[in-house]
């Protein structure tokens, strides 16, 4: 059976975005992942950045705008990510220790060294923090070191 409204029907229409798609949360992605998400739906994501703390991680989504919600496809998907102030901790795992030194005082970071039993004599075996995490004037690289 086939229902028709006569001479009445809905009272409004559906507020509906032309092409509506859902947004995605893609907070806590690395960029490259954020923009594949959102690019499925299709959305266009924009990146701005905010000044990072000592030891933020650079690769991840810290904050969208908006969080959730509808869009039209194509719509601006606002991405937030940290952008360092004072440069990145370098890789220096592998390195001699006095190129490992060199290298964190080019960039204005202050070594400590703690020894390790085992390992390739005089080679940094470890580093913390992590290279690729923002680096902040006068901040401490722990370094292990092998004695051999």
């Amino acid at each position: 059976m086939v229902s028709y409204f006569v001479g009445h029907g809905p009272g409004r229409t559906a507020d509906c975005k032309v092409n509506e798609v859902d947004v995605p949360r893609v907070v806590g992605m690395s960029l490259a992942r954020a923009k594949i998400r959102l690019g499925a739906q299709p959305l266009t994501p924009t990146v701005v950045y905010k000044p990072a703390s000592a030891k933020q991680r650079l690769d991840l989504v810290l904050d969208q705008f908006p969080r959730k919600g509808h869009l039209s496809s194509y719509d601006t998907v606002t991405l937030v990510l940290a952008k360092p102030l004072h440069g990145v901790v370098p890789k220096v795992t592998g390195l001699s220790l006095s190129d490992a030194r060199r290298r964190l005082r080019g960039r204005g970071l202050v070594a400590t060294i703690e020894r390790f039993a085992s390992g390739r004599a005089g080679r940094v075996l470890v580093q913390m923090p992590v290279a690729g995490v923002a680096a902040a004037p006068h901040m401490k690289v722990r370094l292990v070191v092998g004695r051999g």
